[in-house]
């Protein structure tokens, strides 16, 4: 007997099983085809010129607009925040946010007073309560074994 369950189950491994097929993995590196070297040809040897090492100043490979000696004056400095400053401050946060729970806390705790029970009048309300429920039921039995 085919039920809902059956069908509903089939339907959806119907429906995913596409889906997995497309995740599957493919290869790493793609097949493509490549230069041959069978038929490679060297430039001729007066076409390229290998750098000298003999020479005794290398040479400035810099563009023409890096070249130039920039003039910084001691006034001229950048007076930014230091790091040793984030420093600091990295060190001094977990005491501000330290401080700052605790303001809260004590803040909590001196407006909670009021509503604060008085735990000994408590103990002894439910001490005589339960006292009084036991001389209740000692008086049920009494009277139930009077009967």
């Amino acid at each position: 007997m085919i039920t809902k369950r059956t069908v509903l189950l089939v339907f959806l491994i119907f429906l995913v099983f596409p889906f997995l097929m497309g995740i599957s993995r493919r290869p790493a590196v793609e097949p493509v085809t490549g230069i041959s070297i069978d038929n490679l040809q060297t430039p001729p040897t007066s076409k390229f010129v290998g750098f000298d090492f003999s020479s005794g100043k290398p040479k400035d490979l810099r563009p023409q607009s890096y070249r130039k000696v920039r003039k910084v004056s001691a006034d001229s400095e950048d007076k930014g925040m230091s790091p040793a400053y984030f420093v600091i401050f990295l060190a001094f946060l977990p005491l501000a946010v330290w401080f700052g729970i605790m303001k809260k806390i004590r803040q909590d705790e001196i407006s909670a007073i009021p509503n604060a029970v008085d735990f000994k009048a408590y103990q002894e309300r439910r001490q005589k309560v339960a006292a009084e429920a036991q001389a209740d039921e000692k008086e049920k039995s009494k009277i139930s074994k009077a009967s």
